[in-house]
């Protein structure tokens, strides 16, 4: 049978920084840093593009679709992505929340 979502995607954004009364950063504990979810990653074979946070055009390696996600993959968000029993460590370039999915650039 053939699964929708056959990958799985863990991605780990960078914890934001607030200042302190003192005027000190710290860590903020109240916005969750780490999603995991089943997807269905594909290789870019073609060489296609896509516009990174500066505008400019990137080349990506993986295009990944993962059912809709309140969660929202932070520009250089690190990515662990498991695909056919392998494991690669990469970071997102785009992430968009569509009605009902999700997308991811890596």
């Amino acid at each position: 049978m053939v699964k929708q979502y056959p990958d799985t995607i863990t991605i780990t954004n960078p914890v934001p920084l607030t200042k302190d009364a003192d005027n000190n950063w710290i860590e903020s504990a109240t916005v969750p840093t780490a999603f995991t979810s089943k997807c269905r990653a594909e290789l870019n074979v073609s060489s296609a593009t896509t516009s990174g946070a500066d505008g400019q055009e990137v080349i990506y390696s993986y295009k990944i679709y993962l059912p809709k996600a309140t969660f929202k993959g932070a520009v250089n968000a690190k990515v662990l992505l498991q695909t056919d029993g392998d494991f690669f460590n990469l970071r997102v370039i785009r992430w968009r929340n569509h009605q009902l999915n999700s997308q991811a650039w890596l």
